[in-house]
């Protein structure tokens, strides 16, 4: 039951999305549903869970195909502590960037300074890049 719930939200999440996607990522997600009652009508819970990460990967894939989507994230690296970097030296200047191409609206600017501090940060469980990247914006 729980997986069903979780396939039904991510399936109504990546649909909501569908006009922002590029044609591969339409065509991903009709490959999805097309496997749909094949999958929920097995019970096999590892396959419907499978399904959902699909469809999830999809969906981040949708939303953050869009620069200005990178913001948030943004704003939680620039207050992480100096001690979550490895090499401090050089995010202040990332951030000065980043607040920068804010006051623009420069979102493309925003996107690589999330990519340049997100490879910065320490990997240690609780905040290592990928970690970063794939909880807050999906991207592994």
């Amino acid at each position: 039951q729980k997986e069903l719930n979780e396939y039904q939200q991510q399936k109504t999440t990546v649909l909501a999305k569908l006009e922002e996607a590029t044609q591969e990522q339409k065509e991903q997600v009709q490959q999805c549903l097309s496997q749909e009652k094949q999958i929920l009508n097995s019970g096999n819970a590892r396959a419907i869970q499978s399904h959902t990460k699909k469809l999830k990967s999809i969906s981040s894939a949708i939303f953050y195909s869009k620069a200005e989507n990178f913001v948030l994230p943004f704003m939680y690296l620039k207050n992480y502590t100096p001690d979550k970097f490895k090499d401090y030296s050089t995010i202040p200047s990332i951030i000065e960037d980043g607040n920068k191409a804010l006051e623009h609206n420069n979102y493309l600017v925003v996107k690589n300074c999330v990519y340049l501090m997100s490879q910065e940060l320490k990997s240690d469980k609780s905040s290592s890049a990928e970690d970063f990247l794939g909880g807050i914006t999906g991207i592994k």
